[in-house]
């Protein structure tokens, strides 16, 4: 065994006799096993796995000359710590008989403990997808939002009781109704609600009673509660646990199902709207007058647009809760005007004519030059007047906005799975082929002509482990670890990594960073990852003898200093620290610029296109936003706004 390969190797190394007696370990391994090499030399492999809880007795019979043994043990080393060894144990017939076994060890509990994380997160995602896909089958409301809670309640991460209620205003706004419930007995629900006329349990809403209510459910325990306040209705949810969460990625999963079961009783009350709308208006055809009374009524009550449209597909008529809505998107009277005058001409791809068309959606730009979705359900019905059709409509941004960021939710859990997958089947044999790689560059002479191949071989494997690790940095859950950072240090360590790994030649740093930044919670390794990233793009689209530009600044209120109206979902009442970083590279191309932000998209073939969607979720998670701008040919400047204290610059 060649010794410098042995002292110097990266990998933990023992060597064990043909008798199965210890004879050498390096300090690596000696690291590993927390005990020197005097401490088990000598002493029979089996034995000594035995007192860190590894059943090795069958270690050697496992391990021929032409099969090596290789696994994963969870070992407990100084009888206290925990930790996964990676091994890898081969049997070389032409050494000695001291040195008849190669033992190779690696500690390798983080990979175990990222693993499991992400096994845990897609575990998540796949319960909040199946959530939702509850909620969206046609199931009665209190039996879908029952099914919903029991699969809340079995979320990981979260130790619930079985005890939950949801509660809305669907039908009086200042009473709330019990929908759903869990764990409650009937005694219970007597006792602490009001039971109403039409037989279901009611009681009032005022912050009070929901506060009640929280302790009713929890009891002595901890609870999670979410009200979310919408246009027409309350929706109150309440489960109670058995400890306070502690995980921000929990109470958001939390959060998004509160959305989700919010949404499904709107989309319910709103059917229920719809379908006696259309019972009602179809009941009174035969007299003109009675039927301009009653639809007025009806009209008049929904809480939903109506339209109704004659056969030149005018408007000829509408409801004060349409007239609201088309307050944001046209200037004027509607009556005589036609839907592709008012809405644009993409509705006229809509089939309005078909009564059994299911809902369908546009797209429309408000007054305010923003990008709104309305929902459009035709009803057909005839009249004294000549055939008339009644479209029902609703602004549906805040649903579409909900279903877009569970969407995203899925695709994380889906990469999650795939990167746990090539973490199995990967990710071990290339421990093995680089560790054997290493013993066979060790044998052979410095002359020979093969070491090149091996060379060759463990670049490759160090190129795909660091794909891997790639992988693995996006797909786990980020939760910052804030603490106290100074934003300039971090830049300029930042721009060394970038400037060691950007091989251009020439390059500079031209810096105009703000000296009294001060202080401000963040977490430091996240915040390095993001601008080392925005640097190496920048370098990377330079030529070389170039420069690369970046700004630091505190502004307490953006708006004081810059065109809001770039920045869009810019909070003009926080205070932010920010960060300009600009090059006069290539520039992003049109088609790529709108999808940047996400995973897979690069036009570089060296390159996972996982960089730029990782730098917007970490600064996501730290309540920051980041901006682009571009131009081929001339350069970008990304802007990015990271969040300090209300009315603090930095903190001290």
């Amino acid at each position: 065994m060649n010794q410098a390969v042995f002292s110097t190797s990266p990998n933990g190394m023992v060597i064990v006799g043909e008798n199965g007696l210890i004879t050498h370990l390096n300090s690596v391994a000696e690291k590993i096993f927390a005990c020197t090499n005097e401490d088990v030399k000598g002493k029979e492999l089996p034995e000594f796995f035995q007192t860190i809880g590894i059943d090795g007795n069958q270690l050697l019979d496992k391990c021929t000359a032409t099969t090596p043994f290789t696994d994963c043990k969870k070992a407990t080393i100084g009888g206290a710590k925990t930790c996964f060894l990676d091994i890898y144990f081969t049997l070389d017939p032409a050494a000695s008989k001291e040195n008849r076994y190669l033992l190779f060890v690696n500690d390798v509990t983080s990979r175990e403990k990222r693993e499991s994380d992400l096994k845990r997160a897609y575990a998540i995602e796949t319960t909040l997808k199946k959530i939702l896909e509850i909620c969206r089958t046609g199931e009665k409301l209190e039996d879908t939002l029952k099914h919903a809670l029991q699969i809340t309640l079995a979320l990981p991460d979260i130790k619930a009781l079985s005890r939950a209620v949801i509660m809305t205003t669907e039908n009086n706004l200042s009473r709330l109704e019990l929908k759903a419930h869990i764990g409650l007995d009937p005694e219970e629900i007597s006792s602490f609600f009001q039971e109403e006329k039409d037989g279901f349990f009611s009681l009032e809403n005022t912050p009070e009673q929901t506060e009640l209510l929280c302790n009713f459910i929890a009891g002595n325990k901890s609870q999670y509660n979410a009200i979310i306040e919408g246009n027409n209705q309350t929706v109150v949810m309440v489960i109670a646990l058995e400890e306070k969460i502690s995980n921000t990625f929990a109470n958001e999963n939390l959060n998004s199902v509160a959305d989700i079961v919010a949404d499904t009783i709107e989309r319910d009350k709103l059917k229920k709207d719809q379908s006696e709308l259309i019972s009602n208006l179809n009941e009174s055809l035969s007299d003109l007058a009675t039927q301009r009374s009653f639809a007025d009524s009806i009209l008049k009550s929904l809480n939903n647009g109506v339209l109704v449209i004659d056969s030149n597909n005018r408007i000829t008529q509408t409801n004060p809760a349409a007239e609201l809505l088309l307050l944001q998107i046209f200037e004027g009277t509607v009556i005589g005007k036609t839907l592709s005058e008012v809405f644009g001409s993409e509705i006229d791809t809509l089939h309005l004519d078909d009564d059994s068309a299911a809902s369908q959606r546009i797209s429309a730009v408000n007054l305010n030059n923003e990008e709104i979705n309305l929902e459009f359900t035709p009803s057909p019905i005839e009249s004294n007047e000549g055939d008339l059709k009644v479209v029902v409509f609703s602004d549906v941004t805040e649903q579409q906005k909900i279903g877009v960021k569970v969407d995203k939710l899925n695709r994380f859990g889906t990469i999650a799975e795939i990167a746990s997958a090539i973490a199995q089947e990967i990710k071990n044999p290339l421990t093995g082929i680089k560790s054997m790689s290493q013993v066979l560059d060790s044998r052979l002479p410095s002359d020979d002509k093969n070491k090149e191949f091996i060379v060759r071989i463990i670049k490759q494997v160090d190129r795909l482990d660091l794909l891997l690790n790639e992988f693995f940095l996006y797909a786990r859950p980020i939760i910052p670890n804030k603490q106290k950072v100074m934003l300039n240090d971090i830049l300029r360590e930042a721009w060394q990594m970038a400037e060691a790994r950007g091989n251009k030649k020439g390059l500079s740093l031209h810096e105009y960073l703000s000296a009294d930044l001060g202080m401000f919670h963040a977490d430091p390794d996240q915040l390095q990852q993001v601008f080392v990233h925005l640097f190496l793009n920048a370098i990377e689209a330079i030529s070389d003898n170039s420069y690369v530009k970046v700004i630091s600044e505190f502004v307490k209120k953006p708006s004081e200093k810059y065109d809001i109206s770039l920045f869009k979902g810019l909070d003009d009442d926080s205070s932010y620290l920010v960060v300009v970083i600009s090059d006069s590279g290539c520039g992003i191309a049109k088609d790529m610029a709108a999808k940047i932000f996400d995973p897979f998209v690069t036009n570089k073939n060296n390159h996972s296109g996982l960089g730029l969607s990782l730098v917007w979720r970490i600064l996501k998670e730290h309540e920051s936003n980041i901006y682009f701008d571009s131009t081929k040919g001339k350069g970008t400047t990304f802007t990015l706004f990271l969040k300090v204290e209300s009315g603090s610059k930095g903190q001290d």
